[in-house]
């Protein structure tokens, strides 16, 4: 009994059929071929379609006529990437790199890397996980198991490849069907062919990304804002070699000065404090810490616009980001009504909290504004760290090292960071897209200034003028 229940329960059970009238059946089948009629006669409408109707632009169809060889068309030689075999080699993933020279060539229709044999007979290369990279004459081709050869364009921490295809654009004399393909071999209808070119992305772990937007942001995630604001600027077509090329050469560009952007801290860039094991907030060099030497006497401007003076002095903290105050026992307590307080004057110089970025001191005002925020950060290069010994620092993650107080000492530097503020008091990361969201009616302006000066966005002087010029915009 146990054996015939586990039989059963293998078995599928089959549901009823519903039983329907005859003329029910008989006007669900007449609708059946009314669909398939019209699915047959809008397949046959787009097949017939030029070149240019289908694909937005006048591409050169190559025809495969029924039961022939591609090697037997007019066209057999546009089926290689380049018009003759070129000395080349192979380059493995462990990195060995063949000796030998040999006389290679890529098949764009078969998708394969061919080269020429001792007699002069074309053979293939087994497409296997091995290979790695081909090299032939001086193009680069890097290879992936599963999708097949990129000529690698242009290389640096983001390499741009182009991956070349023929892709089969319509069919004739087989109904208008688009038929399942095997290549190379013969078929009952007339073929027809256009060469189309992919742009794709390899990081450094060599993954493949389709090249988009999206996925250029993601591959330069430090250089977001530049390159959103470029590609506002300079449109950019992903599927053109020309601006693909423009594009990734811009992105290098933004990697390689990053570095540099240092010098625009001036002097302030080498301020460093140590925070000692055990501690939440460092000892001594009180001058490094606070914005004034001394505590300042605080005007408010309150969320209602009233403005009035404060009863204790007050300093800006660039290790906690806070605004202090001390009480009557001369004790450094944080100032609590920073909800309500709009802006707060010390001895002329105005700090503005915003509730995501924290407080930012306005340096430059008018209908657009400039404000920097003073912090110190965590420095998490790891080479700075050894060569100053933080070697526990350097080691940990940045989990851990974020925790206030851990068992080792760790270093900090001051970091600055600009931001543009509108007339609301609305906050923007300092970088061009913002001067395009704020003043998107002198876009052109903006970009003929930038044009003509070299501006970082990370050196006060440079962002002091370019905010000058923007509030001589808002005026006319």
């Amino acid at each position: 009994m146990e054996q015939i229940k586990r039989i059963a329960a293998t078995l599928t059970v089959q549901p009823r059929i519903p039983v329907i009238s005859f003329d029910i059946y008989v006007a669900v089948t007449t609708l059946k071929k009314s669909i398939s009629l019209i699915l047959r006669v809008l397949t046959l409408s787009l097949l017939s379609t030029s070149a240019h109707d289908v694909f937005g632009q006048d591409i050169e169809l190559l025809q495969l006529r029924r039961f022939e060889n591609v090697s037997q068309t007019s066209w057999r030689d546009q089926i290689y990437y380049f018009p003759q075999f070129q000395e080349g080699t192979i380059i493995y993933q462990t990195g060995f790199k063949l000796n030998e020279t040999l006389k290679l060539n890529y098949n764009i229709y078969h998708e394969r890397m061919e080269f020429l044999g001792e007699e002069g007979d074309t053979l293939s290369i087994e497409a296997n996980k091995e290979i790695k990279l081909i090299e032939i004459g001086s193009h680069l081709f890097y290879h992936d198991h599963k999708s097949g050869y990129y000529e690698i364009l242009s290389t640096s921490s983001v390499s741009l490849a182009m991956q070349t295809k023929f892709r089969l654009g319509k069919t004739e004399g087989n109904d208008g069907l688009l038929p399942f393909e095997t290549r190379g071999a013969a078929m009952a209808c007339d073929r027809f062919y256009y060469k189309h070119a992919s742009y794709f992305f390899i990081d450094v772990k060599e993954q493949l990304f389709k090249a988009s937007k999206a996925s250029v942001l993601k591959l330069f995630p430090e250089n977001k804002s530049d390159i959103r604001a470029y590609l506002i600027e300079k449109p950019v077509d992903f599927t053109k070699k020309e601006d693909m090329i423009r594009l990734t050469n811009y992105c290098y560009q933004l990697d390689e000065s990053r570095p540099a952007g240092n010098r625009t801290e001036n002097s302030d860039a080498n301020i460093l404090v140590k925070l000692e094991a055990g501690k939440a907030f460092p000892s001594g060099t009180p001058e490094k810490l606070y914005r004034f030497p001394e505590f300042q006497e605080p005007k408010i401007m309150w969320s209602d616009n009233s403005i009035s003076d404060y009863s204790a002095k007050m300093n800006y903290n660039f290790f906690t980001g806070k605004m202090v105050a001390l009480n009557d026992n001369a004790d450094t307590v944080e100032f609590k009504q920073w909800r309500e307080a709009k802006t707060i004057n010390l001895d002329g110089d105005v700090f503005y909290r915003d509730f995501k970025e924290g407080y930012m001191e306005i340096i430059l005002h008018g209908p657009l504004a400039l404000a920097v925020r003073n912090r110190f950060t965590l420095i998490d290069d790891r080479e700075i760290l050894e060569e100053a010994g933080m070697t526990d620092q350097a080691n940990a993650s940045l989990v851990s090292n974020g925790i206030p107080v851990v068992n080792y000492d760790r270093m900090y530097k001051l970091k600055k960071t600009y931001f543009f503020l509108n007339a609301k008091y609305q906050v923007f990361e300092a970088n061009k897209l913002s001067l395009f969201k704020l003043l998107p009616m002198h876009k052109e302006a903006i970009i003929d200034y930038l044009n003509n000066n070299s501006v970082s966005f990370e050196d006060k002087d440079d962002l002091m003028n370019l905010i000058t010029f923007c509030n001589q915009l808002y005026v006319k």
